[in-house]
Formats: C-alpha cells, structure tokens, sequence
C-alpha cells in the first residue's frame, strides 16, 4: 500500500478510533469519495483495511461529470448509511465532501446530536465546534494537530466541557450522562 494509503487509513482510523473519551466507536460508517483522476477502485487498500477492522465502508463512484453530479452520488451514498458516517475525499474529492457533507451527517461526539434536528441550516456551521482532547496551553511550540487530537463538539456540550477548570471530568460526566450510564 502507498504511503498516502497509509496516512489515509491512519487519519480515517484516528477519526473513528474513539469518540471523545468514550469506551467504544461512536462511527462504524466511512464513506471514500475518490478524486478527480481516478476512480473508487484507488480506495481498495483503505476499504479492504477499514472493514477488516470492522467498519462498514462504502465507495462512492462519481460520474466526474460536474460538481453538482458528483455531490449528487455523494449524497445518495450518505443517505444509505445506517448512523454517523466519516466521510473522506481525497483531491476532487476533498471539494465532493465539503458539499455534499452538509446534508445532516455532522454530530456532536458527547451527545450525538445531529445538527439539522437541533440547529436552524443557517446556523448549522456555527453549531459545532472542535475541541482539543489535550490542553493546547500544556502543549510543546509548535503545535500540530491531526484528526486524532480533536473532538467534534455541539456549542452546548463544548460550553459546558469549559464550564469549570476541571475539564477532564467535565468531560466524563457528559459523556456518563449521554450513554445513560
């Protein structure tokens, strides 16, 4: 497998691997979106090791024939999916994903909120935000964040982490309080 295969299957999995501080993945849906020189079938080696791994991944095959075309099968792959879905674009695909993931499959990682059940569509960009999983103020310059290092957040449950100095137990309670344990 390629090195960007690799790095693929290692930001794919970070994103998955473990939901804010969950004890199990939230996500067991990816959906690949392949780009513009290409075809689905360049995703092969992350599909056959994302569901080895026990995720369900689905390759979406785009005309290529205009955006609106390829955001069209994007969307309708998304539509199939039974839960929360990663969603990756490499290239073309990068620009696939940034339209068609708009359509309801954003969710909060604490509460699991979706945001067109919960936000206007006008606000739905404003209504989640990335939280850092280890505190950027006890980080070593220059700082790199990956996928694996953040947590997509509602606006509430991002407030109520920051709520009090004690962020990692703030976090704990929530993540309690939303799997009803």
């Amino acid at each position: 497998m390629t090195t960007i295969g690799t790095s693929l299957i290692t930001a794919v999995l970070a994103s998955l691997s473990v939901s804010a501080h969950a004890q199990t993945p939230v996500v067991k849906n990816v959906v690949l979106v392949h780009g513009a020189f290409a075809d689905g079938s360049g995703w092969r080696g992350v599909y056959n090791e994302l569901t080895r791994r026990g995720y369900r991944v689905t390759i979406v095959q785009n005309p290529l024939t205009s955006l609106a075309d390829d955001v069209a099968a994007t969307t309708r792959v998304l539509d199939r999916q039974d839960g929360p879905t990663v969603l990756v674009g490499h290239s073309w695909g990068g620009t696939v994903i940034t339209e068609a993931g708009v359509h309801g499959r954003l969710f909060c990682e604490l509460c699991l909120e979706g945001r067109v059940s919960r936000y206007p569509v006008a606000l739905a960009e404003r209504a989640f935000e990335v939280h850092h999983l280890a505190p950027l103020a006890e980080a070593s310059l220059p700082v790199r964040t990956t996928l694996g290092d953040v947590a997509v957040l509602c606006a509430n449950c991002h407030r109520s982490v920051h709520s009090t100095a004690d962020v990692d137990v703030n976090v704990r309670l929530l993540a309690k309080h939303f799997s009803g344990s």
